[in-house]
């Protein structure tokens, strides 16, 4: 006895499938009594169709987003964020649901809040639609859902939707390559350490052969002239005893005693 309305699936004469809109409204006499129904009919193939590849679309770029490793996350001009993927979930450790409709800044560190914010103003007035943050010449940090905080490298792009704009960044978590990077910055030290250790210790050998070199010569020369020393003492010695022979009265004239001791120091 009411109007009925909905949405059904029908065919052509063809075989066609089609869709309509059908509403079936009931025809009354004068006592209230239902004589006839009046159905009106509006093809929406087109429209479904529309709206089938609509979900289509939605799945696979729904199944894009969580299948990447990366965090992909968009903000609206407020900066609340409408897009948070299933890479981002596991970056962050927040889920989804928890962030959707929050200020983007539960994802990041406080003390960046101001320059993030600037960072966007900026961004959606200039005519660029999309660029890089962070990487090797500076970089960003992400806040976790446990308060740790990580290093990251982002590019970010702006799309205008609706007379608004939506911001979508996609964050790399950088952690294990910074981790790696000191650690062979480690090893460059130490094998930087070890060549300067070995070059010092060629250079030490080197001057101690120098050094070597003129002691060995100058030890040679002493140990030659110790002996001439040694000789002389010992025939200084034996020269002291003569002379005293020499001059006992119970030796010859002493005119034999000086030629003798003139021929000895001769």
């Amino acid at each position: 006895g009411y109007e009925w309305r909905d949405t059904l699936c029908n065919k052509k004469k063809n075989g066609d499938l089609i869709w309509e809109l059908l509403s079936i409204s009931p025809v009354k006499n004068n006592r209230g009594n239902i004589t006839n129904f009046v159905g009106v009919k509006i093809d929406d193939t087109e429209q479904r169709m529309a709206e089938e590849r609509l979900r289509k679309s939605e799945a696979r770029f729904s199944g894009i987003l969580n299948i990447t490793g990366e965090a992909i996350i968009s903000i609206d001009e407020k900066e609340e964020i409408i897009i948070f993927n299933r890479g981002a979930e596991v970056v962050f450790g927040y889920m989804m649901e928890d962030v959707i409709g929050k200020s983007i800044d539960i994802l990041i560190p406080e003390r960046f809040h101001s320059v993030h914010h600037n960072h966007i103003r900026k961004f959606a007035d200039s005519d660029i639609t999309a660029k890089r943050i962070g990487g090797r010449q500076y970089e960003i940090s992400g806040l976790r859902k446990n308060g740790e905080e990580f290093p990251a490298e982002a590019s970010i792009s702006q799309l205008r939707e609706n007379g608004g704009k939506i911001f979508t960044a996609v964050l790399r978590d950088i952690t294990e390559r910074k981790n790696l990077e000191k650690k062979l910055n480690g090893a460059q030290t130490l094998i930087l350490h070890q060549d300067k250790m070995a070059s010092i210790g060629q250079l030490a050998a080197g001057i101690a052969h120098e050094i070597n070199n003129p002691i060995g010569f100058i030890m040679s020369n002493l140990d030659t002239l110790k002996k001439y020393v040694d000789k002389t003492v010992e025939f200084l010695n034996m020269q002291s005893k003569v002379i005293e022979e020499l001059s006992s009265p119970t030796h010859p004239a002493e005119k034999d005693t000086d030629i003798i001791l003139n021929s000895i120091e001769e």
